[in-house]
C-alpha cells in the first residue's frame, strides 16, 4: 500500500502522533499521545501496514503493543514493529480521534466503524481481520468474533436479521 494511502489518511484528519523506537530488545513509544479513543495506523517507510483501534485511549493501546503480555494481536504486532526497527525502518503512528456518533437516534461507534472500513479499503499487510472483512464484510467479522465466546450459540447474522451477505 503506497504513500497514497498515507496521504488519504492525513487529508481525512489523521495526525502524525509518534514513532516507535528501539530500546535494546524492546520497542517504546514517546508518552505524548492524546488520551482518547482512536483509530490508529502503523506506517513503515510511507506504507500503511496496520490499522487498529483503541476503544479506551491511545496510550493504553500503544503500551499493549510495547509489552504485549498474552494478547495475541499485540504480540504479533510487537514482533512486526521490532523487526522493522531492527532493519532500520521508521515505524510511525498516525491517529484519528472520531467523536461519538448517532444514527436515527441510536449510538454509533465511529472508532470501530472507521477501523473496519479502512481495513476493507486499504487491506494492510499486518491486519489479519482483513481476511474476514474481505470475505463477508463486517457482519462476518462480528459473527466470527462473537462465535468464539464460550457458551454462546451464534447463527449467521444474515439469517438472524434477514440480511443478504452480498
Amino acid at each position: 500500500m503506497s504513500s497514497n494511502a498515507v496521504d488519504r489518511l492525513l487529508e481525512a484528519g489523521f495526525e502524525r502522533v509518534a514513532a516507535w523506537q528501539l530500546a535494546g530488545d524492546a520497542i517504546v513509544i514517546p508518552d505524548v499521545l492524546r488520551r482518547a479513543p482512536a483509530v490508529h495506523a502503523f506506517v513503515v517507510d510511507g506504507e500503511v501496514r496496520y490499522i487498529g483501534s483503541a476503544s479506551q485511549h491511545l496510550p493504553r493501546r500503544m503500551r499493549q503493543y510495547a509489552v504485549p503480555g498474552k494478547l495475541s494481536v499485540a504480540g504479533r504486532l510487537n514482533g512486526f514493529i521490532l523487526e522493522e526497527l531492527r532493519l532500520g525502518h521508521r515505524v510511525e503512528v498516525l491517529a484519528a480521534f472520531p467523536e461519538p456518533g448517532a444514527w436515527q437516534g441510536l449510538p454509533v461507534d465511529l472508532v470501530l466503524g472507521l477501523e473496519a472500513g479502512l481495513i476493507r479499503e486499504f487491506r494492510p499487510a499486518w491486519n489479519r481481520r482483513r481476511q474476514l472483512l474481505l470475505r463477508g464484510g463486517t457482519r462476518s467479522l462480528v459473527a466470527a468474533s462473537t462465535s468464539r465466546m464460550s457458551g454462546l450459540s451464534i447463527e449467521p447474522l444474515s439469517k438472524t436479521f434477514g440480511v443478504s451477505s452480498g
